[in-house]
């Protein structure tokens, strides 16, 4: 799996997720590229937990689990994390 992630000022600008995997429904990773994006950090963080515990049972998949996606894109957000 490739995650790509832009970050500005503690902002997510953009995510990009990619590999030789597949999630059902199709637009899960779209839906979830919308809802981080413009956020800050943190917030995409939590959205995250948010997707997990909201779409855990939902999300079909094979290559990978919806756990596995979500947690390779918190690792990559936790390094832009801001010090308070």
């Amino acid at each position: 799996m490739r995650v790509c992630l832009e970050v500005g000022g503690g902002v997510v600008r953009s995510l990009e997720v990619s590999g030789d995997f597949f999630l059902s429904p199709e637009y899960v990773l779209d839906d979830l590229r919308e809802a981080v994006e413009g956020r800050s950090v943190e917030e995409a963080l939590k959205t995250l937990r948010d997707a997990l515990h909201a779409l855990g049972g939902v999300v079909e998949s094979a290559g990978i689990t919806w756990r596995e996606v979500l947690d390779c894109i918190a690792r990559c957000l936790t390094g832009f994390r801001v010090p308070s």
